[in-house]
């Protein structure tokens, strides 16, 4: 019996362990992908205002009068 006891409790320091890192990895990945959507906002605004100012070229250039 103590050697069942002492079985079950090493299993449940391995399912700690794995769930630790399982935990970390899931915090991980969400950190990357909070990173690549504020990469991703920054691109859309500065394409945004070089767009922007492409058109405001092009009304001045065409402009009638």
């Amino acid at each position: 019996l103590r050697q069942q006891g002492d079985l079950r409790r090493a299993q449940g320091r391995d399912a700690h362990w794995l769930s630790s890192i399982t935990l970390f990895l899931a915090g991980a990945v969400f950190a990357v992908l909070l990173i690549l959507l504020a990469i991703e906002a920054h691109q859309d605004k500065v394409l945004n205002d070089i767009a922007m100012r492409e058109n405001n070229d092009l009304e001045k250039k065409y402009e009638i009068g």
